[in-house]
């Protein structure tokens, strides 16, 4: 993770004083103490020290994660890398917004069970995908087509059952935000949001990154 917990459960990044001493970090879903982890190759994270994840839902940082967690630690109304706690349970997530929305960062598609168990402890939340190249191809092919049913500046009607980009998260019951950056190879930097209303019908909504 990029933001571990110092001892007043303030969030800090894996880094070294003038010592090359870290600063001790704790997990925040279990409270163990991590380790920094500073090198040369991937970005300075923070980790248990035996490799273990204390939290099933946790997953493997990634180049694209950091980058969003590093763009987004500056943003006052945005709690980075935390856990929350539901009947005794504590899971991570991401980022929680200032309307207490938690968003999951998702490369890999997930079980229709495991995606339902997320959503029902979360309530209130967004998945923000980083989409395939095969995800991008089909969303070319349907932009024109959605962009034909503009309801409201940068709202689009959808439909859901024809639409093929969305397909690897068509299941899901919360908003879904797709960045298509990097399977565009930078060309499109508009992030996607479809809303699905039911089973034939969504919205698309785009705005700037």
């Amino acid at each position: 993770m990029i933001f571990a917990r110092d001892r007043n459960g303030q969030p800090i990044e894996a880094m070294r004083d003038e010592h090359g001493v870290a600063p001790p970090g704790y997990c925040p879903c279990c409270g163990k103490q991590l380790q920094a982890r500073i090198g040369e190759v991937r970005r300075p994270h923070w980790a248990h020290e035996s490799g273990e994840r204390c939290d099933e839902w946790w997953e493997e940082e990634s180049d694209w994660r950091s980058e969003w967690m590093t763009a987004l630690k500056d943003c006052p109304l945005l709690d980075l890398q935390n856990a929350m706690e539901k009947d005794g349970v504590r899971h991570f997530y991401d980022v929680k917004d200032g309307e207490s929305r938690a968003w999951v960062f998702r490369r890999k598609k997930l079980s229709a069970e495991h995606r339902a168990l997320r959503e029902q402890f979360f309530e209130k939340m967004l998945w923000v995908v980083e989409a395939k190249e095969t995800e991008w191809v089909r969303f070319c092919s349907d932009r024109d087509m959605f962009k034909k049913h503009r309801i409201a500046k940068r709202t689009y009607r959808l439909d859901w059952q024809s639409s093929g980009f969305s397909s690897r998260w068509s299941e899901c019951s919360m908003p879904v935000v797709f960045d298509f950056k990097s399977a565009s190879e930078g060309e499109e930097t508009t992030l996607w949001c479809v809303l699905r209303t039911h089973e034939e019908q969504a919205f698309a909504l785009e705005f700037p990154r």
